[in-house]
């Protein structure tokens, strides 16, 4: 199959701080599931403080 790259996801909250820098969800090409966006999701569904920034 080759290298593959799968690029983070970057959340920025209200004030333009950096909130989230992870993936997207665990799905990866060879398991040739859907993806879900699960992490992003539970990343927005959280609160996001000021100088915190949840990384994955």
């Amino acid at each position: 199959m080759g290298c593959v790259v799968l690029d983070p996801i970057f959340l920025f909250n209200g004030e333009g701080s950096l909130a989230y820098a992870g993936q997207f969800d665990a799905t990866r090409p060879s398991t040739g599931e859907k993806a879900s966006g699960a992490d992003l999701r539970d990343a927005v569904g959280k609160p996001f403080a000021k100088s915190s920034c949840a990384k994955m």
